[in-house]
């Protein structure tokens, strides 16, 4: 084994170097207050960011691989991802749930998104994609929204028209 195999990053066995070692010392600080972190998912963000920072210092010393800064650096992501994912569906963002069926092109497009990176689920993919066709449509929703106020409020005239012509009350 090279020297420099021996320096870089075993992702099953942590750090190999004195160097290294020094980075993780300085982790082990942050660690004792990872326990009040979870619950802060801005300062877990934070931590993991500083992570990935030391992991470019690595691998620009020479210490870390190409290969294992991309396979670190994707952990990280994941991670990271996981996080934002949960700070979302905590700030009820995207907390409705509903199930459509759609046809394999469809289906297609929502895998290609995940496959870009540029969303982490189908799941995600729909909604951004549900959202970005009500914004390129929005006046069209606008007059929707309007014509169904105004048919909202001629049921509830007729209703009370109903109502006060003395025919009785109307079941809802």
């Amino acid at each position: 084994m090279t020297e420099k195999e021996n320096n870089e990053v075993d992702s099953e066995n942590g750090w190999k170097n004195a160097e290294a070692a020094d980075v993780n010392d300085e982790d082990e600080d942050e660690d004792e207050d990872e326990d009040e972190d979870e619950d802060n998912p801005g300062k877990s963000l934070l931590r993991l960011e500083k992570q990935r920072e030391k992991l470019r210092k690595l691998h620009q010393s020479g210490m870390l691989s190409d290969k294992k800064l991309l396979f670190h650096e994707s952990q990280l992501d994941r991670a990271i991802q996981s996080i934002s994912a949960a700070q979302e569906l905590k700030s009820g963002k995207r907390s409705n749930v509903i199930t459509v069926r759609l046809d394999d092109e469809t289906l297609q497009c929502l895998d290609d998104l995940i496959s870009a990176g540029v969303a982490q689920s189908r799941s995600q993919s729909a909604s951004m994609l549900i959202n970005e066709g009500i914004h390129a449509k929005s006046a069209l929703f606008h007059e929707i929204r309007q014509h169904i106020e105004q048919i909202n409020n001629s049921r509830q005239m007729l209703q009370q028209k109903i109502l006060d012509s003395g025919f009785g009350k109307i079941e809802k």
